[in-house]
């Protein structure tokens, strides 16, 4: 991993998005871009992000350049042995598409962006702003919740689905997996309507997952109706750190996350989510 892009309103929830990001850069060395917009469109809320309608002049600009020069300096002060590399962004595009605008033109290697709660959770999967970075960088993004400190990654759950998953989907996994020496539980859910048994669905694991050149791995299947459901409370029985899923297509994340909330999205409010595109 070379390259790491977060975005920061200097908000809380923002900034600890940053505070993830920067310490995943001492981890992997990375460089560590922040960027921020300085424009926000209307009735358009972004996880993470307070909304604002704004229009810049070169002065504010400056200002929020000196703002992340800052937030860079306060960052190393936190690793003052550090070799991590800073630089920072401000733009004047609307907020996602500066994301996805940086994001390609560093060839980041991933996003890491806040959420707020267990809504927060819902809007930033089926919403058009976060969905949008996915669609229009088509990098992996980091989904930190507010609540949500950096640990070390020592039980990651890949939730799959096995009629689509390919292994090169799970490169990051694996480069994050063999960093920290974390174990990468493979998880499907089942429901009454699946062609496969569980026995099955372990079977294909195998069979699909077997030549990763990762060994700390295990295969698991979870029965219930409802997949976000099943994901976490696999997610909180077994104390997983990073859940990471597959973005194949919006209609995909809305088959996951259109069901009204359950009391069990709350626990989601502290797992990082890992969005990748297939």
């Amino acid at each position: 991993m070379k390259t790491i892009v977060c975005p920061t309103d200097f908000s809380a929830c923002a900034n600890n998005a940053v505070v993830y990001a920067n310490q995943l850069a001492n981890k992997t060395q990375a460089r560590l871009v922040l960027v921020h917009s300085t424009f926000v469109p209307d009735a358009m809320p972004y996880a993470g992000i307070s909304v604002h309608a704004a229009t810049s002049t070169y002065g504010e600009e400056m200002m929020y350049q000196d703002r992340l020069v800052n937030l860079c300096q306060e960052l190393k002060k936190q690793n003052p042995n550090s070799l991590v590399a800073y630089a920072t962004k401000v733009g004047y595009r609307p907020v996602t598409d500066e994301i996805a605008h940086v994001a390609n033109t560093e060839n980041a290697d991933l996003i890491v962006m806040g959420t707020t709660g267990a809504h927060g959770l819902k809007e930033i999967v089926l919403g058009s702003n976060t969905a949008d970075v996915i669609e229009i960088s088509r990098r992996p993004l980091l989904v930190v919740p507010e609540q949500a400190s950096f640990a070390p990654i020592k039980h990651i759950i890949f939730a799959a689905d096995l009629t689509r998953e390919h292994p090169a989907n799970i490169a990051l996994t694996v480069e994050l997996a063999t960093l920290f020496g974390a174990h990468i539980s493979f998880l499907h859910v089942l429901r009454e309507d699946n062609f496969m048994t569980g026995t099955t669905a372990k079977i294909e694991y195998s069979h699909r997952f077997s030549g990763i050149g990762y060994d700390k791995v295990s295969f698991h299947t979870q029965e219930d109706e409802n997949i976000e459901r099943g994901i976490l409370t696999f997610g909180k029985t077994h104390k997983a750190d990073l859940i990471v899923m597959v973005n194949h297509q919006q209609s995909f994340w809305r088959s996951v996350f259109s069901n009204s909330h359950t009391k069990e999205m709350a626990y989601h409010t502290t797992i990082p989510l890992l969005a990748i595109h297939d």
